[in-house]
C-alpha cells in the first residue's frame, strides 16, 4: 500500500516523533508537479511527476539533464517538517531512487533548523557515499544526528549534472541506540576530536558541555571503528553551529591529504585594462596549503600586476574579491603585498590577545604611483577571501564596492586528527590594521544594486577612480 503520510515514530515514551511528509509518494499532483514539494526548475533540467516508472503505488518524480554536463548546476526539490526530540536522538530520512546514465551524483541532504528558523546542522548523503551510474530500485538513506534543540528538518534530494533518476515513497525513522560500550579505538578517537573543540574553539564557552559530553557518550555507545563516530563528533559540529560557529567543518583523511598536495579549484588569477587607465586584478578561492602551489598562485598575481604597470599609464587599480570563497588567505594577500602597504594589515584577536598578521613575499616597486585602489565584494566573497579584503580595510586610498560579503570572518586554524582526517575550527575573530574586530559580513563603503546588464560594481568603482 503507498505511504500516504510519512512514519510518526514511536509513542510518547521514545520522546522523538515527527510531522508528516506531505505526498512523500508524489500521488498528489498538480499541473505536472507534486503538491506540497517546493521546486524551483533549473534551466537545462526537466522534473515532473512520472507514471512510466514507479517503486510503488501509481507515480514517482522525475528529473533529467540530458543537454548539460555541468556539476556546478543541479535540480533539486525540498519540503520542511516540525519534529520533537527529548534529548538526542539518531534518525534516517529515507526514498527510493532509480538511476539512469547519472554522470555526476544524486543525493539526499537535510538541514536542521532550531526554533528560530536558524541552520544548525547540515547533512548530504554525498558525505558517505557517491551514487550515479545506472541502478535499479534501491534505498537511499541520509543518517542523522539531532538534538532537542533541532524543531524542523528542512529536507530534500537533487540530481547534479546529466543522466535522470525517479525518486518514490520518501519515510522518516528513528535508529535504535546501542547500549553496547566503545571500542577503545573509538573512545579515544571521540575523546581527541573533543579536546581540540573544548580547548581551541572561539565558541567553547559559549557550549554546554555538562550536557555535550554525556550526549556524545550516549551516541558513541556500540561505536567500534572510527568512522563509527561520526554521529557523536558530527553532534560536537551541531552544537557549535548553535553556538554561532558558521565556519568550522570537519573533512575526511583524503581530504585532507588532497588539501595539502594541491588547489583543489580551478580557477585562476586573471587581469585586465579596464578603460586603458585601470588596472584589474580577479583573486580567485586558493585551496591548498602546498607551499610550492601556493608559490606560483602569488607569482602569478604579481606578474599580472607588473605586467599592466609596465605597459600603461595606471591612475587606480581594482581588486576583484566577488568569487573568492576562501581557503588560503595567505599566497593571497602575498601576490598583494604591494597593494596592501606597510604597516600591520590585521590581527587575530581571542579574548585579550592578539596576534598581528605578517606577509611573506616580495613587495614589488612599480613605474605608475598607486593611487586608489577600489576592493569588489559580494555574497560569494568568503572567509580567507573575507580576510583578504580586512588588510585592505582602514587605507586612505582603499574603498570597497559591491555587495555585503558571506559573513564567514572568524578565522580557521587546522587539527589533524589520529586518522589523518581534518579540522578547520573557528578560534578567532579578526580585525583591522584599525583594530576594528569584524563579526559576521563585511559591508562595502559603497553599496551596489546588481545589474543584468552590466558589471555595476565595475563601473562604480571606475567612477570613483577616475574622479578628480
Amino acid at each position: 500500500m503507498k505511504h500516504i503520510i510519512a512514519t510518526l515514530i514511536g509513542a510518547l515514551s521514545i520522546a522523538t516523533a515527527f510531522s508528516q511528509i506531505e505526498n512523500p509518494g508524489f500521488e498528489t499532483v498538480s499541473d505536472g508537479h507534486p503538491q506540497n514539494w517546493n521546486i524551483k526548475k533549473v534551466d537545462g533540467y526537466t522534473i515532473k511527476v512520472t507514471s512510466a516508472e514507479k517503486h510503488n503505488g501509481n507515480h514517482s518524480l522525475y528529473i533529467s539533464n540530458t543537454t548539460n554536463n555541468d556539476v556546478k548546476t543541479f535540480q533539486s526539490f525540498s519540503q520542511k517538517i516540525a519534529v520533537s526530540i527529548d534529548t538526542i536522538d539518531k534518525i534516517s530520512l529515507n526514498v527510493f531512487v532509480k538511476l539512469k546514465d547519472v554522470k555526476n551524483n544524486v543525493a539526499l541532504w537535510c538541514q536542521l533548523w532550531d526554533s528560530a528558523g536558524k541552520q544548525i546542522g547540515f547533512y548530504n548523503s554525498n558525505q558517505n557515499a557517491v551514487l550515479n551510474g545506472t541502478n535499479d530500485w534501491q534505498a537511499l538513506k541520509l543518517k542523522m544526528t539531532v538534538s532537542s534543540q533541532v524543531k524542523t528538518l528542512f529536507f530534500g534530494a537533487y540530481l547534479m549534472g546529466s543522466g535522470a533518476v525517479w525518486f518514490d515513497d520518501f519515510t522518516t525513522e528513528k535508529n535504535t541506540l546501542s547500549n553496547t560500550p566503545p571500542s577503545a579505538e573509538a573512545a579515544l578517537y571521540s575523546k581527541k576530536f573533543t579536546e581540540i573543540v573544548e580547548q581551541n574553539s572561539l565558541f567553547t564557552d559559549s557550549l554546554n558541555w555538562s550536557g555535550i559530553k554525556p550526549s556524545m557518550q550516549k551516541l558513541l555507545a556500540g561505536a567500534v571503528t572510527i568512522e563509527d563516530t561520526r554521529d557523536a563528533t558530527n553532534y560536537l559540529l551541531s552544537e557549535l553551529r548553535a553556538a554561532g560557529d558558521n565556519h568550522s567543518f570537519f573533512t575526511n583523511k583524503k581530504v585532507a591529504n588532497d588539501y595539502k598536495k594541491g588547489n583543489f579549484v580551478a580557477d585562476v588569477p586573471k587581469s585586465a585594462l579596464i578603460d586603458d587607465r585601470i588596472g584589474y586584478i580577479y583573486v580567485p578561492t586558493f585551496g591548498t596549503v602546498n607551499n610550492k602551489v601556493g608559490q606560483n598562485f602569488s607569482d602569478t598575481i604579481r606578474t599580472l600586476i607588473k605586467t599592466i604597470d609596465n605597459h600603461h599609464k595606471i591612475e587606480g587599480w581594482i581588486i576583484d574579491l566577488r568569487k573568492n570563497g576562501g581557503g588560503n588567505m595567505w599566497p593571497m594577500l602575498s601576490g598583494l603585498k604591494t597593494f596592501v602597504g606597510k604597516g600591520t594589515p590585521g590581527y587575530f584577536i581571542k579574548g585579550k590577545y592578539k596576534t598581528a598578521w605578517r606577509i611573506g613575499g616580495p613587495s614589488m616597486r612599480l613605474k605608475n604611483k598607486i593611487h586608489k585602489i577600489a576592493v569588489l565584494l559580494g555574497p560569494s566573497t568568503a572567509s580567507s577571501g573575507e580576510m583578504t579584503a580586512v588588510a585592505f580595510i582602514g587605507k586612505p586610498n582603499v574603498k570597497t564596492f559591491g555587495q555585503p560579503s558571506a559573513g564567514y570572518t572568524t578565522a580557521n586554524s587546522i587539527f589533524y586528527l589520529p586518522d589523518g582526517a581534518m579540522i578547520a575550527l573557528a578560534t578567532t575573530t579578526v580585525a583591522d590594521r584599525t583594530e576594528k574586530v569584524y563579526y559576521g559580513k563585511l559591508i562595502p563603503d559603497i553599496l551596489v544594486e546588481p545589474n543584468a546588464g552590466k558589471d555595476a560594481d565595475i563601473e562604480a568603482a571606475s567612477n570613483w577612480i577616475l574622479a578628480k
